[in-house]
């Protein structure tokens, strides 16, 4: 029987896993907890066993050369092998930890990893984003991506900071999760990867 501490532990690190399949639609892999794994040669990898029959729904090696971003408190995105993955934490606490964990293999400090934080301090309020509700997710995405094609990543970067508007988005997210609304997450991820990539180029 399980403790009260191990109860809390399996709550915080209780997850969804997402994977965009090839029509461009998030398939739900599964709900189950998700633990890091220390394997042979140092590897460590993310393990997310199912919480029905516990059968491995993850089980992904944390790689120096893999893009990891963490959306705000719950949300953790990256590709491998050319497969978009999601992990949705039902408690921020539980993501901080597997953020934190990630950012220990691959040496960077977890603090200094949100690439909206380099943007410059000059303020521009002069760009208006679409309201982050539901019905405008498909706008938003295409003012988004539309901004980054013209070489505005600094301007647009500095409104989503002013506009407080990725933790406005992530309730946009968990309200679409709860609809089982494949394509709306799809154009949510979209929408999180255009930001994400805000500062690669």
């Amino acid at each position: 029987m399980q403790t009260a501490g191990e109860n809390a532990v399996g709550t915080r690190r209780r997850v969804k896993v997402y994977q965009l399949n090839d029509d461009r639609q998030w398939d739900d892999r599964g709900t189950g907890h998700v633990t890091s794994q220390n394997g042979p040669d140092d590897v460590v990898s993310l393990l997310v066993r199912s919480e029905v029959d516990n059968n491995i729904l993850l089980d992904s090696e944390i790689r120096q050369d893999t893009s990891y971003s963490k959306q705000q408190e719950t949300l953790i995105v990256w590709s491998e092998d050319q497969n978009d993955l999601a992990l949705s934490f039902q408690e921020r606490q539980g993501c901080e930890e597997i953020w934190e964990r990630i950012c220990q293999v691959q040496g960077r400090d977890p603090d200094q990893t949100d690439p909206l934080q380099s943007s410059d301090e000059e303020p521009e309020d002069d760009l208006e984003l679409p309201l982050p509700e539901v019905r405008n997710i498909e706008q938003i995405r295409d003012s988004i991506q539309n901004h980054c094609r013209m070489q505005r990543r600094e301007k647009l970067s500095s409104a989503i900071k002013a506009q407080n508007y990725i933790p406005k988005l992530l309730e946009v997210f968990h309200s679409v999760e709860d609809l089982d609304d494949a394509n709306s997450l799809r154009v949510l991820y979209e929408i999180f990867k255009s930001i994400w990539l805000l500062n690669q180029a």
